[in-house]
C-alpha cells in the first residue's frame, strides 16, 4: 500500500471496485439508451407524408398485439430486362398480331412464365410488355424449360402502362412492394406486414439503396399462387434479397394484415391508385 501511496497509483482493490461500478452503470444505461434510440428511429420514420414515406420504405413498425398472425410461404418473380433479337420469336397481341419486338426463345419463355418483360430496343430505350391471355394454339414450345407449364407457349402479350408491368387488375407493379396473392386468402388491396422483411437492404432499379420497412401491398394475383403462398415482385433484379422467400411450402413465416390508414394510403399511392 505504501508504494501505491508514494506513486499516486490507485490501489488494486479500489480500482476493481470502480471498474465493477462502471460496468453496472453501463448495463443499466444501455437498455435505456437502446430504447431511446429505437424511439428516435421510429420518430424519424414518421417524417413526411404517407406518400413520401412509402417511396422511402420508411413506415414505422406496426403494433401487432391482438392481431392474428398468418403462416405464409413465399416465392418471387421479376421482370427481366432482355434485348430484342431481329430473328427471334415475336411477341403477339390477343389477336395474334405482332407487337413489334422479337425475343430469343429462352427470353420469350421466361417472359411468358414471369408475366412481364422489359425489352431493350435498338435505340437503347426500354419497353415493358405484360401478360394478356393464353390461347390454345401454342406459338412456341417452352416445355423444355418449364415442363409443368406447357400452356405458356400460347401466351399473348400487351404493352404495359406500368413501368415494370401491371398486375391482374391493371395495377402497376412496384418492386419490393407488390405481392401476388390468392384473393380467397388475402383480399386484393390488403396491406401485409412481414417482420422478417423489416431491416433488409434492397436496391431499387435506379440504384438507390434503402432498408425495407416490412410492408407490402396485395396488388396482384397469379394462376399458380394459391392458399398460403405469396409471390414477391422484385422488379428487374436477378436475385432475391429476402431470406424468408425460400420457394418451399414447408418453410413458413409470420405475417400480419395491417389496417393502418396512412400505410394503406401511402402504398396505394405508390402503386398509382
Amino acid at each position: 500500500m505504501k508504494a501505491s501511496a508514494e506513486t499516486g497509483a490507485t490501489p488494486p482493490l479500489r480500482r476493481r471496485s470502480r471498474d465493477v461500478a462502471c460496468v453496472l452503470l453501463f448495463l443499466v444505461w444501455l437498455p435505456a439508451c437502446a430504447s431511446r434510440s429505437h424511439e428516435t428511429k421510429d420518430e424519424a420514420l414518421e417524417i413526411g407524408t404517407p406518400e413520401e414515406r412509402a417511396l422511402r420504405f420508411a413506415f414505422a413498425s406496426p403494433h401487432t398485439e391482438g392481431l392474428t398472425p398468418l403462416r405464409l410461404w413465399a416465392t418471387y418473380h421479376n421482370s427481366p430486362i432482355v434485348s430484342a433479337r431481329p430473328k427471334g420469336v415475336p411477341l403477339l397481341d390477343r389477336k395474334g398480331r405482332p407487337l413489334g419486338p422479337r425475343l430469343g426463345l429462352a427470353d420469350w419463355c421466361r417472359a411468358a412464365m414471369q408475366g412481364t418483360t422489359l425489352v431493350r430496343q435498338s435505340d437503347g430505350t426500354l419497353a415493358t410488355y405484360n401478360f394478356a391471355t393464353v390461347v390454345d394454339e401454342r406459338q412456341v414450345d417452352c416445355t423444355a424449360r418449364y415442363p409443368r407449364h406447357g400452356r405458356i407457349g400460347g401466351t399473348r402479350f400487351q404493352r404495359s402502362k406500368g413501368r415494370y408491368g401491371n398486375g391482374a387488375l391493371g395495377w402497376p407493379l412496384v418492386p419490393y412492394r407488390t405481392l401476388a396473392v390468392d384473393p380467397k386468402r388475402l383480399p386484393l388491396g390488403s396491406v401485409i406486414y412481414i417482420p422478417k422483411a423489416r431491416g433488409v437492404r434492397i436496391v431499387l432499379p435506379d440504384g438507390q439503396a434503402l432498408v425495407h420497412d416490412g410492408y407490402f401491398l396485395a396488388g396482384n394475383q397469379g394462376g399458380s399462387v394459391d392458399g398460403s403462398q405469396i409471390d414477391v415482385f422484385i422488379g428487374p433484379a436477378l436475385s432475391n434479397p429476402f431470406e424468408f422467400v425460400t420457394s418451399h411450402r414447408a418453410q413458413r413465416f409470420e405475417a400480419y394484415v395491417v389496417a393502418d390508414d396512412e400505410v394503406q394510403r401511402g402504398l396505394r399511392a405508390q402503386h398509382g391508385l
